[in-house]
């Protein structure tokens, strides 16, 4: 295979690099005419409104309008709607009251949501607080039961002492069954 000149090479990649700079150099130009084209549709726009829409009287027929005026606004004849656009826009209103409707049911389901969590929630407390109601008095009634069976085998020991002993007077009973009673309350009380 033959090799170009080495003079030819260069020369191309000379002329490559030249080619690239003025395509370069006509982008930026384009785009710039591209923008000052779309300023001056721009302008002629404004202008086309202003001289359709804008009345503007001269001293001498300040009362009389016109003529661009009513061959601007009140000349126009109606462009007879599509087939296709009332359908569609009875087709959006539907569709934009559906879904309206859906959004007012779906705060409506929101809230009663909330209001369900917050009566759980309340409960589920409510719940907790009897469990532990019930614990302590659990907790009470096997006090007082352990109290009961204490004072059953006191009182039948001292039964058994007063059968073994002597008889007591009614005061040294009396003070007996009150130590007893102290016993107990002593013992409620822890």
């Amino acid at each position: 295979m033959l090799m170009p000149d080495i003079h030819a090479c260069s020369k191309l990649t000379a002329e490559n690099e030249q080619l690239r700079r003025k395509l370069k150099k006509l982008r930026r130009q384009n785009v710039l005419l591209g923008k000052e084209l779309q300023g001056l549709k721009d302008h002629i726009k404004l202008q086309d409104m202003l001289r359709q829409y804008v009345t503007t009287r001269d001293s001498q027929t300040q009362t009389d309008p016109p003529k661009s005026l009513f061959t601007g606004i009140y000349s126009q004849q109606k462009k007879p709607d599509k087939p296709g656009t009332a359908s569609e826009h009875e087709k959006t209103t539907k569709l934009l009251s559906m879904h309206n409707n859906l959004m007012k049911r779906y705060e409506k389901e929101l809230k009663t949501n909330m209001q369900h969590v917050e009566t759980v929630t309340t409960l589920n407390l409510k719940v907790h607080e009897l469990e532990q109601k019930l614990k302590q008095t659990e907790d009470r009634l096997n006090v007082a039961v352990r109290e009961k069976q204490n004072v059953s085998r006191q009182s039948a020991r001292s039964r058994s002492r007063h059968r073994r002993s002597r008889s007591l007077s009614p005061k040294d009973s009396l003070r007996e069954l009150l130590q007893v009673f102290q016993v107990v309350t002593e013992n409620y009380k822890k």
